[in-house]
């Protein structure tokens, strides 16, 4: 009867995550998270120290979810809309309110 109980428990375990490509941890009120190009960008605020930029956008975010939420589609954040993003190396820098933002992929930042 046990081996009976655990079965159905895995398979109703492996069909709850076959639906889902990737389990997210709820982030932080502080963690900023873009999404671009289908991957997920981090901030914890840290400021670029790049200067003399050009002008010219990559990229803009077009849309918001709540704070404590993942974004879910290209270019939406959890911190507001109308920001521009510009590469720069591996990370994306966003121009809030005047100062750029450094997001990178890895979230250990």
């Amino acid at each position: 009867m046990e081996k009976y109980i655990i079965t159905l428990f895995l398979a109703l375990m492996i069909g709850e995550f076959s639906n889902k490509s990737i389990v997210l941890e709820q982030p932080q009120d502080s963690t900023l998270i873009i999404k671009v190009n289908d991957e997920y960008y981090y901030s914890n605020g840290e400021e670029s120290e790049i200067y003399g930029r050009c002008g010219v956008m990559d990229g803009r975010i077009t849309s918001t979810v709540e704070q404590t939420e993942f974004p879910e589609k290209n270019n939406q954040s959890n911190f507001g809309t109308d920001y521009g993003y510009q590469y720069i190396n591996d990370t994306i820098e966003v121009n809030l309110n005047g100062k750029w933002i450094v997001f990178q992929k890895d979230k250990s930042i």
